[in-house]
């Protein structure tokens, strides 16, 4: 599979590279199986490592959704000038609170998934380290907003892997409410989907719930709590929590630079934040 790059130079010469599947963008349908191995191939090639494990699962997962051999693949064409307009513009609004990487890689990949198309206007992602974004399209009504609070959110992730090696669901749940409120402060405007899915009582409720799993590195308990893949919670409730706990924690450092706040143990935001121990309103 051929790559397009655009590439954006910004200052102190950091720059982001944008790779565009060259028959993503020409409107060219695949076979799935085909599709699989032409996205993982490309992937490994320009990341230099091999994908294994949960973060080849995560891919799968968000290119073709849960039930991948009953997928439809439909062709679309995107609009790469538009995308790579609202992508670079994001970075550099993000980077005026956080200076990026050397050289960060982003990879805009086309998604099949129905939720990511259907409840979050075809654009996911997810981060694979401090230097690469993995973004995923199928544009829906309103993608271009979703698109950009998605690269605020996930340039912060990137910002977290200087730092951390997330492994425990308290670690989880801090760095996406890091994110979240990242991107409450680089964009602005009305709180994202992940955020309203709860209310402060019921956030308050559920964090209490989960205290005695917040340390354990099981994959079921973040799968609960941030995914509902056992319904026990709603869909996204980790990360109205973990909004909820650093929103809490930043409340009395108006004057905190964003560097810190990422170098920051999880564990210390936690309990810096008074959040689960307040009587909450809905």
């Amino acid at each position: 599979m051929q790559m397009i790059n655009h590439k954006i130079v910004y200052k102190n010469n950091r720059t982001a590279n944008i790779f565009y599947p060259k028959d993503f963008i020409n409107n060219k349908e695949c076979e799935l199986p085909n599709l699989k191995e032409n996205i993982e191939t490309m992937l490994e090639a320009n990341i230099g490592f091999q994908l294994e494990g949960r973060v080849l699962e995560t891919l799968r997962f968000e290119v073709f959704g849960y039930r991948q051999q009953k997928t439809k693949i439909t062709s679309y064409t995107l609009d790469v000038e538009l995308a790579t307009k609202l992508i670079s513009k994001t970075i550099i609004r993000c980077a005026k609170n956080i200076e990026l990487s050397k050289r960060i890689k982003i990879f805009v990949l086309p998604t099949y998934n129905k939720f990511i198309i259907q409840k979050m206007s075809g654009v996911g992602a997810f981060t694979l380290d401090s230097n690469t974004i993995l973004l995923f399209l199928s544009p829906r009504k309103n993608w271009e907003k979703n698109l950009i609070n998605t690269v605020a959110h996930e340039y912060a992730h990137s910002i977290t892997y200087r730092y951390h090696s997330p492994s425990t669901l308290l670690d989880s749940l801090v760095f996406e409410g890091i994110a979240e409120n990242f991107r409450d402060k680089v964009i602005g405007g009305l709180p994202t989907p992940l955020v309203k899915t709860l209310g402060k009582k019921r956030a308050h409720i559920i964090l209490n719930d989960i205290r005695p799993h917040l340390n354990s590195t099981a994959t079921k308990y973040y799968l609960s709590i941030f995914l509902g893949w056992d319904k026990k919670y709603p869909v996204w409730s980790g990360y109205s929590i973990g909004y909820h706990i650093v929103k809490s924690y930043l409340s009395d450092k108006t004057n905190l630079a964003w560097d810190t706040v990422f170098k920051e143990n999880p564990a210390n935001i936690f309990t810096g934040s008074t959040f689960f121990l307040q009587d909450q309103n809905p």
